[in-house]
This record gives C-alpha cells, structure tokens and sequence, in this order.
C-alpha cells in the first residue's frame, strides 16, 4: 500500500467558503501512526460563520490534534477566543488534551501602563503584585524621590537672599545719586609740572606743592587796576581758608606772571598784591616756559598783543597729589571768593576723611559724580 492510497483526500462540504484552510492529507504525514485503540476524532477544521455544519471532515482514520494556543485567545476551552478570519474558534479541543500552560494568568500581570514595550516579553517572569519597574530595579514614578523639588527648594532662601541684596543695592545707590550725602570736587586732570622761579629769585617746582593744597591765578605784572578784584579775591580766599582743617595738607597760593621772569619785576607784583611770599608767591618764566606750562599744562588762554598781554581771568585748585580739583573761568551769582572757600572746605573734608573704609564712600561719591 502506498502512501497516497493509505491517506485518503479531504472533500469539503458544499458549504465551505474558504477552501484554503482546509488541508490537504496528502500533504501531511501522521504524526504518530493510529493506534488499534486510537478513538477516532473528528475534526472540524473550519466553523461556519453562520453556525453550520462542518464544512469538511477527516474519516477512515484516527487523527491526533495537537493543540495550537493563540495569542489572541486566552480561553480555548470556551471558545470565547477572537481570531483575525473568523468570529468563532477556529478548532474546538477536547478537554482531556488541553494544556493550560499557554493560558496567562490575569493576577500574575499588572496594569498595562506599568509595562514598557521592551519589557512585554518577560510577563511571565514576573511574580505575582510585581510590576516590571520593580523587577528591573527602578522606582515608580510615585515613589521616586523628587531630588530635583528638594534641590529646587533648597536654593530658594539663595535666590530670595541675592534678589533681595540686590535691591538694597539698587536702592542705595539711587538714594546716594539723588541724595549726595557725601559730595567731592572732580578729578579733572593731573596739572603739569613746572619748575619756575619767584619773587625771590628762588625755583618753585610744582613737585613743592606734594601734600598741599594750591590756588593758581595767572595775571601780568603790571596789571594793577585791572586785576584789582583778581587781588582781592585772592586775598579773601587765604583769609577764610585758614580757619578751615585740611589735616595734614597746607594751603598755598600762587600767581604766575605772565609777562615776565625777572625777580625785581615779580617782587613789585607781589608787592602791589599784597602777597607775603611765603603763603602767597609770585612766579614767572621766559616766554616759551610760559606757553608750555600755562597754556598747554593749565589750559589757561594768554596773548601778546601791542598793548600788553590779553587773557582771562582763571582760578585752578591743584590737590596735594597734582590733580587739578577745579577750574573757575566764569563769575557765578556767589562772588569768586565764597565759591572758591566753599569748594576748598569740601576736599578739605574728603582729605581728612578718605581713610580706611570710609574711603569706599569717596569713591562712590567720585563714580556718581556727587560734585558741588
């Protein structure tokens, strides 16, 4: 006997629909050869979609069903599984050979949305109330400790405290800008240096003005009546500035000739002025001496002319260490002589006290332009 006539051929049912899922015994081999007490079993491999009669069976001889467990099933035995060609199971099973190794347990597996997608292969591993996060060693979200909520909270008294400081900054700056509790005169530039010689025909240097404070005025010799008020405020200046504490510095002033540097012609000046040579001098120079030093270091307009030397009236206040503090070329409504003693009195202020920490209120004073 052969093969083909030991296995007849499967005739479908005249109500089959799908012909391609019957198989063909002729292309299958038993699996295990039947047995003299092998019941037979029936097979009804397709169902109808209506609930007919089988649409094909295998007679003549025994044939043992091994069971195929569907995913998408997990309850074969009462044919409530769901299969993508038809409605109903595609084969029914008997009880005795069902395994029930295939069938997921529904309280060995956890919500679906503590599953991650690469870990949807190890559900069975799982042991029962163990989500996957716990298996892998990680922590749910609920119970993670929030490090960053801690971090974020911790740097808050931080950022409140800056914040905070710098409004008091701010503040204080706006009140020192509008308020000037301190006022300075400017740093306007460093006066030049010079070596000339006096009323005494001895050299004055501007290096012998370290350490004091100096009022500059620069006039003719023979300027008398025209440079009255020029004397005059000169002479008032010294006389209110004495009663003043510069500290450690000296007061000083100093006339610069502009016409002339002959001791006997410096002395008559001084003279006619009333300077004593001493507190107040009178200095001079050769004509390009002259142009260096008044018209280029001090800045101060002079010209020969046929009628003598033409100019401007001009006071320069140098501070001990050769910066020019103040350079008065106009008259104000206060007279020459109160506003130069006024503004002497406040860096005599800034010289007594711009030491150790008071020093940074100085500054600040020169940053904001605290001037009189």
């Amino acid at each position: 006997m052969t093969k083909d006539d030991r296995i007849p051929d499967v005739t479908p049912g005249p109500e089959s629909r799908i012909g391609e899922d019957l198989l063909s015994a002729r292309l299958v081999d038993a699996v295990d050869g039947p047995g003299a007490k092998e019941p037979t079993v029936v097979h009804d491999l397709v169902s109808s979609s209506a609930g007919g009669d089988a649409t094909g069976t295998v007679s003549d001889h025994p044939v043992d069903f091994e069971e195929v467990t569907f995913d998408s099933s997990l309850a074969a035995n009462n044919r409530t599984g769901d299969h993508p060609l038809h409605d109903d199971l595609a084969g029914s099973v008997a009880s005795r050979d069902r395994e029930t190794s295939g069938v997921l347990s529904t309280d060995r597996v956890d919500a679906v949305d503590d599953i991650r997608t690469e870990d949807s292969g190890a559900l069975l591993e799982l042991g029962s109330g163990e989500t996957t996060r716990e298996k892998n060693g990680e922590e749910s979200e609920d119970e993670r400790p929030d490090h960053d909520d801690e971090s974020t909270t911790g740097m808050r008294p931080l950022f409140k405290w800056l914040i905070g400081f710098g409004l008091v900054v701010v503040l204080s700056v706006m009140a020192f800008a509008i308020f000037e509790p301190v006022q300075v005169l400017p740093r306007l530039r460093i006066g030049p240096g010079f070596a000339l010689v006096d009323q005494s025909g001895m050299s004055l240097t501007s290096e012998d003005g370290r350490g004091a404070v100096t009022l500059y005025t620069f006039l003719p010799s023979d300027c008398l009546d025209d440079c009255s008020s020029v004397n005059e405020t000169m002479a008032q200046v010294g006389e209110r500035v004495a009663s003043l504490d510069l500290g450690d510095a000296e007061f000083r002033r100093v006339t610069v000739a502009l016409d002339t540097d002959e001791p006997s012609a410096l002395t008559a000046a001084a003279e006619a002025s009333g300077a004593d040579g001493t507190s107040w001098r009178w200095i001079g120079g050769d004509n390009e001496t002259l142009r260096t030093v008044v018209g280029e270091g001090f800045g101060v307009y002079f010209e020969d002319t046929e009628d003598g030397v033409a100019f401007d009236p001009v006071y320069i206040v140098v501070d001990g260490n050769g910066l020019v503090r103040g350079d008065y070329r106009y008259s104000t409504l206060a007279s020459d002589a109160d506003r130069l003693t006024r503004h002497i009195s406040i860096l005599a202020e800034e010289l007594r006290n711009a030491s150790g920490a008071a020093s940074l209120v100085y500054e600040a004073a020169h940053v904001f332009l605290c001037y009189p």
